[in-house]
């Protein structure tokens, strides 16, 4: 299979997942994953994008998928519900060892990567942030997770334009670009 091929069927994939992540963000995480080796995901939902990310990625390669599985404030959700979506969505890539799934607020697995607590790695080829959308808990998820883009990574999120995502990134990621829809990146 060519990596264009690979591509296309991971977003196919994906595509059926519901979530609100479009086709060309879908395409363009998918194409970021063939070249990674380690993606760290905070907010999975059902697993739209793992999916496209997880399909596309080396043999080698793992996503970590890290979401509490609540849903934001303003749309409560079964969060036991939400999770077994996600595991059902991903099951074949959870089986193959390609995903790893940890139940936890963004800001909890971060405290355990500070203090060693979780013996995970702790530099990644990619970190996509699409947690919380207000500012403070991107600007918090951002504050956490910069220290773990490996040299040469990529640190970037979804919904750049939606709640305050932006005016967090303007704040503390002022180089941050969208690169996709409403996918936003930045390198360190």
């Amino acid at each position: 299979m060519t990596e264009a091929e690979l591509i296309e069927a991971a977003v196919q994939a994906a595509l059926p997942i519901p979530g609100w992540m479009q086709e060309t963000e879908l395409r363009h995480l998918a194409t970021r994953a063939t070249a990674c080796t380690a993606i760290l995901e905070i907010g999975s939902w059902q697993g739209r994008s793992s999916k496209a990310m997880a399909a596309a990625l080396p043999p080698t390669g793992t996503l970590y998928c890290v979401d509490d599985w609540r849903g934001e404030q303003s749309t409560p959700v079964d969060a036991h519900e939400l999770r077994g979506a996600f595991m059902s969505h991903l099951m074949l890539e959870i089986i193959q060892g390609k995903v790893i799934q940890y139940t936890a607020s963004s800001q909890h697995l971060a405290r355990m990567l500070q203090t060693g607590w979780l013996n995970i790695l702790t530099q990644y080829d990619l970190i996509f942030i699409d947690g919380s959308h207000d500012k403070a808990s991107v600007m918090a998820d951002i504050r956490a997770y910069l220290p773990y883009v490996r040299p040469g990574g990529i640190l970037a999120g979804h919904d750049w334009g939606v709640g305050q995502v932006k005016e967090a990134l303007a704040e503390v990621l002022p180089g941050a670009h969208v690169v996709a829809g409403t996918i936003w990146e930045w390198r360190p």
